[in-house]
């Protein structure tokens, strides 16, 4: 008898069993990722510490979990953002954390934000300080460059940039963005052990 694709992979997976345990799990951990994402959202509408009470005493973990997960994606670096939002989402971000951690671990994240609210501060202004420290660096550089294409072409030219200066300008931009963004890294394994959230498979 020829079997068919379907019975031969039903026969090769009838042995296989559910983990209805992990599936719970991973529920209550995407729960809990939504919730905080709604949270970021919409803080005025979320009540987080409501909203935990009504999950199973069993899952509160996985949500707790999944709650930090967002909360700490959302500590990065500013990019473009002006410092003064990015204070304001540390606040959010903190608001979160404080609910999660229960009021024992919220006294010391009261403590370890505004070190983080500095930490955010200064990186700002090295990289300001870095970029002003290259450009005048470069400016006598970059000056005869515009004079030497401007005797060629016969008219004054602008020149902002050469492949010289880009290449020292990103070297030392990024190794102050690796830098900090190690440091940034340990912050947020301080936070894990200061809200007791520890690694679960997935």
């Amino acid at each position: 008898m020829i079997k068919s694709a379907l019975e031969i992979a039903l026969e090769k997976t009838k042995d296989l069993q559910v983990d209805k345990k992990a599936l719970l799990e991973q529920e209550a951990k995407t729960e809990g990722r939504k919730l905080a994402g709604s949270f970021l959202n919409n803080p005025e509408e979320i009540n987080l510490t409501e909203a935990l009470k009504k999950f199973p005493a069993d899952q509160l973990d996985y949500v707790r979990t999944g709650i930090f997960e967002i909360l700490l994606a959302n500590l990065q670096l500013p990019v473009t953002t002006p410092l003064t939002q990015t204070q304001s989402r540390l606040k959010l971000i903190a608001e979160g954390l404080s609910v999660i951690a229960g009021k024992t671990a919220a006294a010391q994240l009261k403590a370890v934000v505004p070190q983080i609210e500095t930490f955010l501060k200064q990186y700002t202004e090295d990289l300001e300080r870095a970029d002003e420290a290259i450009k005048k660096q470069f400016a006598q550089h970059l000056k005869m460059k515009e004079q030497e294409m401007s005797a060629r072409v016969g008219q004054p030219v602008k020149i902002n940039s050469t492949n010289e200066f880009n290449k020292f300008y990103a070297q030392n931009i990024n190794r102050i963005k690796s830098q900090y963004q190690e440091y940034l890294d340990r912050i947020k394994q301080d936070l894990a052990r200061i809200c007791n959230i520890k690694p679960h498979q997935e």
